[in-house]
C-alpha cells in the first residue's frame, strides 16, 4: 500500500478523508494528516509519503504554495488536490506545479478511486525496488481462515470507520498481505465487500424501517448523508427517497395494519 498525507484545513473533510481512503481506494491509506501548508511540509521532513492529498485555500500556507514547495524538493511525487473552488486560474497554475490531479468538492467517490489508482502507478513508479517489512511476509505463517475471519470482522463492524489498515491491524497482518490473501480467497475486494455489505443493508432498512436516510446513512458507516445517497445512488441507480417509495418487490413490514 501507498502512504498519503491529507492535507485539509476543514476537520469533517479531513476526518473523511482520514477514516475512508483505503475503502474508496485499496492501494493507498491515510499515513498522516495536516491541517494546513506549513504543517505538512513539517511532517514531510520527519517521515515518508508516496503521494500528497490536499485542498487548495488553507490557512498559512495554501495548497499551491504546499505544492511549490514539494515540486522543488521532489519533482515525482504525486500531488492530488481537492478544491471546492472551480476557477481557471486555479486549475492553470496547478497545472504549472505538475499536479496529478484536480478534483472538485462534492467529492465524487468514483473519480476519486479513479484518481486514487492512477496515481498508485507513479507512486509505484517513484518506489525504489527495495526490500520492506510490508513487501515480505513470513512464508510460515499459518493464514488457514484469515480471509474468513476478516470478512467476519467486517460483517459485525461495517457500521464503524474502518479501513483496510484498521482490520489487517485487527488480524495481526499488514494491509497489502490481507489484501492480497482477501482478494483470492473471497473473490472480490475488501473494498468492493464493505460496499457491498453497507448498501445491502442501507437497501435492508430503507425498506423494512421508517428511519430517515441521515440516520441509516450513521447505522451503515458513512460520515454523511449527501456522501450517503451519492454512492446508494450509484450503487443501485435510485436515490434513497425513490428506492423506498418504490422497492423492489418488497414491502415495508412497519406500515399500519388495514382497519
Amino acid at each position: 500500500m501507498y502512504r498519503a498525507l491529507i492535507v485539509e484545513d476543514e476537520d469533517l473533510m479531513r476526518e473523511y478523508l482520514e477514516k475512508n481512503l483505503s475503502a474508496i481506494c485499496a492501494e493507498w491509506y491515510a499515513a498522516d494528516t495536516a491541517v494546513d501548508g506549513q504543517e505538512a511540509i513539517e511532517k514531510m521532513e520527519k517521515a515518508h509519503f508516496d503521494g500528497i492529498i490536499t485542498d487548495i485555500r488553507m490557512p498559512v500556507m495554501d495548497g499551491l504554495a504546499l505544492s511549490k514547495a514539494i515540486r522543488e524538493k521532489d519533482p515525482q511525487i504525486p500531488i492530488l488536490i481537492i478544491s471546492g473552488y472551480n476557477e481557471f486560474d486555479y486549475a492553470r497554475k496547478a497545472v504549472r506545479l505538475n499536479i496529478f490531479d484536480y478534483l472538485l468538492k462534492p467529492i465524487d467517490e468514483q473519480e476519486l478511486a479513479a484518481a486514487l489508482s492512477a496515481m498508485s502507478i507513479q507512486a509505484g513508479q517513484k518506489r525504489k525496488p527495495v526490500q520492506t517489512a510490508d513487501s515480505i511476509e513470513n512464508v510460515s505463517e499459518n493464514t488457514e481462515g484469515l480471509a474468513q475471519r476478516a470478512l467476519a470482522y467486517i460483517q459485525k463492524h461495517f457500521s464503524d470507520p474502518i479501513s483496510l489498515t484498521s482490520v489487517a491491524e485487527e488480524m495481526g497482518v499488514s494491509p497489502a498481505y490481507l489484501s492480497t490473501v482477501f482478494h483470492r480467497e473471497i473473490g472480490t475486494s475488501y473494498s468492493r465487500t464493505l460496499l457491498k455489505i453497507r448498501m445491502e443493508e442501507a437497501a435492508r432498512q430503507l425498506i423494512q424501517t421508517s428511519q430517515k436516510v441521515q440516520k441509516i446513512a450513521q447505522n451503515v458507516g458513512f460520515f454523511s448523508a449527501k456522501h450517503f445517497t451519492h454512492v446508494f445512488h450509484a450503487y443501485y441507480h435510485s436515490s434513497p427517497v425513490e428506492f423506498r417509495l418504490h422497492p423492489p418487490g418488497e414491502q415495508r413490514d412497519d406500515s399500519p395494519s388495514p382497519k
